[in-house]
């Protein structure tokens, strides 16, 4: 500015430059960084801090150019920090410099409602609880101006004249790790005719609110997945259309039973959430702020989650990629080895979760509950099922023990899809186990119809299906694969799992290819083990076809068709001898033979 004054025909007096250094200066100070970009309205668009500006690590923010619409009442800003950044950086928001505590709202992802529609400047401070102001960062910020007939999330909770943060309150809940609880503060409404904050005491007011859970999966933690889903996860209007509904609480003249929302987290597989509130009688609606969820990176929260390179996951995951492997080629080749894992499998099935409700959730109880559970009971009915195959040769009582650990597969596929995601499944813990065992015995009954043929099929799925795992578990990036059957097992286990909403997506290129994969391999797998056992396709009968085979030729009764009679007492027939052909007698020469002497 000096040099354009300068170079210009006007000509300034020293004296009154040295004047203007000064205003210039202290402008610079009071309104850091305030005019360096225009902002607007529902966009969601960078701020730079760093500890250059003075204060350090502050930065004020002008309220888009043109001011709030007319019908504003209230308005809401938001503030993200990128997901690389570390979990002890936080951002605070104010609307006063001095970032006064009723005024300020600090978090990972935090928001800050101000009722003031009027307000020229909001502040934005950035720190690191171990080593203070950042030294450079980029925060993402959202202006939005709300109407009257708008809902005012956090609204119950205003304690003073600015709002408590409208976002998400996201902590461990009794599961820490499995699960977490999206808490949020109730929310208030105002009366459109008087253009005033209505009391949040009322039960008519409170039951014209309705909260819904919507979550959208990110392909990975980088930037720029995280960028994309925010933008469609920000505001209401796009976490409606982009995102998943999960839950919904209130509504219908009923009051919310609560203020969160239990969710399910996966390692290494972030998911976006954000809560939607509706006026019923106006049926318009505002988003809470959005928290990025990651079972071992939780913003403000150490990892609970086991590393995905532990010895026991790597041993686990190898071990069924290869017991997959040898149930799609040589399951029902070995019948009476595929009986012994099959029953292993079903009996871990049936005792590890009642084993693991027992217990405390403790490191030592629970490998007590997995030596329990998976090694006693499973062991024992492996063992009963071998036993009884070898020793009665039943096909049906081999296929049930077959078919049980491929119906627990087909259960977990159901309720991978929106059918474990409804409510009366949430609500009530023995409707759950009793559509599982429904689901189980449905499929368990269809593949029995078909008896051999079922029994490849169960062996060929379950094989496809563990190789798949195996793979995907071993993967660099996280897949959600094995969670098909974890999410089950892990409603069954847990007493308050139950009330857990899990979201399932598929989101990575890979996820896509071992789902069509595992498609085109089954029936594959299918017709190779049917080439491979083609001529003993009952595995009951094959000892016994290979001991009449031996018999036969061995035994020259059976060549001749002649077994002689029941009270035969002949030694020479006891000693296998029977009467010579006709050839043999000369009935060939046409001359009579004299007739056969039989030794007596």
């Amino acid at each position: 500015m000096l040099e354009l004054y300068a170079s210009s025909s006007v000509s300034l007096r020293p004296g009154v430059l040295l004047l203007l250094m000064p205003l210039c200066f202290s402008f610079s100070l009071v309104v850091p960084q305030a005019l360096a970009a225009e902002y607007h309205w529902n966009q969601l668009e960078p701020v730079s801090i760093s500890s250059a500006t003075s204060p350090p690590g502050v930065v004020a923010l002008a309220t888009p150019s043109g001011g709030a619409p007319s019908d504003t009442a209230f308005l809401q800003l938001q503030a993200h920090l990128p997901p690389d950044q570390p979990s002890d950086s936080r951002i605070s928001l104010s609307t006063r410099p001095d970032f006064h505590p009723l005024y300020t709202s600090s978090g990972h992802q935090t928001g800050l409602i101000s009722l003031n529609v009027s307000i020229a400047y909001w502040y934005i401070r950035a720190d690191n609880a171990s080593s203070g102001p950042p030294s450079n960062i980029t925060a993402w910020i959202l202006f939005i101006a709300k109407a009257w007939d708008e809902p005012l999330p956090g609204g119950c909770d205003l304690t003073s004249p600015v709002a408590n943060p409208p976002g998400l309150v996201s902590k461990p809940a009794i599961l820490s790790g499995i699960a977490w609880q999206l808490g949020y503060a109730l929310a208030g409404s105002f009366d459109t005719v008087k253009r005033s904050r209505e009391s949040c005491n009322l039960s008519l007011q409170r039951g014209n609110l309705r909260y819904r859970l919507y979550a959208m999966a990110l392909n990975s933690g980088k930037l720029t997945d995280w960028l994309a889903g925010l933008k469609r996860m920000a505001t209401a209007q796009q976490a409606t259309v982009y995102g998943q509904q999960l839950a919904m609480d209130g509504g219908n003249g009923k009051r919310p039973t609560g203020s969160k929302f239990d969710v399910g987290a996966r390692p290494g597989m972030p998911v976006l959430y954000t809560v939607v509130v509706e006026r019923t009688d106006t049926g318009q609606f505002s988003a809470y702020v959005p928290v990025t969820l990651d079972a071992c990176q939780s913003h403000g929260f150490p990892p609970e989650c086991v590393a995905a390179s532990a010895i026991e996951w790597r041993v686990a995951t190898v071990a069924a990629a290869l017991l997959g492997l040898y149930f799609c080629s040589m399951g029902f080749r070995f019948f009476a080895f595929s009986v012994l894992i099959a029953g292993f499998a079903a009996g871990s099935l049936f005792t590890l979760p009642g084993t693991l409700r027992a217990l405390s959730l403790s490191s030592e109880s629970t490998w007590l509950a997995y030596l329990l559970g998976a090694g006693v009971g499973g062991l024992a009915l492996g063992l009963i099922g071998w036993a009884l195959w070898l020793r009665c040769k039943s096909t049906v009582l081999g296929l049930l023990f077959v078919h049980l650990p491929c119906s627990y597969l087909l259960a977990c596929a159901a309720f991978a899809t929106p059918l474990g995601q409804l409510w009366w499944l949430m609500r009530e813990e023995y409707i759950m186990f009793l559509s599982v065992a429904v689901v189980a015995m449905l499929c368990l009954l269809l593949l029995l119809l078909f008896s051999n043929a079922g029994a490849i099929f169960a062996m060929s799925l379950l094989g496809i299906f563990t190789l798949a795992v195996g793979i995907a578990a071993n993967l660099l990036e996280g897949s959600a694969f094995p969670y098909i059957f974890l999410d089950l097992f892990r409603r069954t286990a847990y007493k308050d799992y139950n009330r857990v909403h899990m979201f399932m997506s598929l989101r990575h290129t890979v996820d896509w290819a071992l789902l069509l994969a595992c498609l085109a391999a089954l029936p594959l797998c299918c017709l190779l083990q049917y080439c491979w056992n083609r001529r003993c396709l009952d595995p009951a009968t094959r000892g016994r076809q290979a001991q009449r085979r031996m018999t036969a030729g061995n035994s020259d009764a059976d060549t001749f068709g002649y077994t002689g009679l029941a009270n035969e007492r002949t030694p020479l027939l006891a000693q296998g001898s029977a009467p010579p052909p006709l050839s043999a007698l000369g009935a060939s020469s046409g001359r009579r033979s004299p007739p056969p002497v039989y030794a007596t």
